[in-house]
């Protein structure tokens, strides 16, 4: 899908509830692959209600809604789910970035890493995704995102 489609797709998407009675909720966007570290290759996922997202981030039916949920898959793809109206929301994206840049270089998927990411992107990028690699009009403060342990990417 072209970065023109993306956007016109998250404008009609953003700020949207549920869809009426009878009606399925829309398909969401095709998967998104980026690759913001050298070596890390993540592929987004928009979901288009918390329900979904829910079932690909709490397996099983644990209870609770969740932002976001990022995993490894066997073939070195970190796999990232969010709310589609939440994936250019830089705290969320970047968190969950941090998880795959994690997984990646040390084999940790706690949250810490990830928590401390998160001030330090928006320090160093602002609140542009698209150093992440997700199409985002908003201007980036940084050309890459910052590694881990701070600093230029890696």
């Amino acid at each position: 899908m072209s970065r023109a489609g993306v956007l016109l797709l998250a404008a009609l998407l953003i700020g949207c509830g549920q869809p009426p009675a009878g009606h399925p909720a829309p398909t969401p966007p095709a998967p998104l692959v980026t690759s913001p570290w050298a070596g890390v290759r993540i592929e987004w996922h928009a979901e288009v209600n918390q329900a979904a997202l829910d079932a690909y981030a709490r397996p099983g039916g644990l209870a609770g809604h969740v932002l976001g949920t990022a995993w490894m898959r066997p073939d070195g793809t970190c796999e990232v789910h969010v709310m589609f109206d939440r994936l250019l929301t830089p705290e969320v994206a970047a968190h969950e970035a941090a998880h795959c840049l994690a997984i990646h270089e040390r084999g940790d998927w706690s949250e810490p890493p990830a928590e401390a990411y998160v001030p330090r992107y928006l320090q160093a990028c602002g609140v542009s995704v698209a150093p992440l690699g997700l199409p985002d009009d908003r201007p980036a403060t940084c050309a890459a995102p910052p590694n881990l342990s701070g600093g230029d990417s890696t």
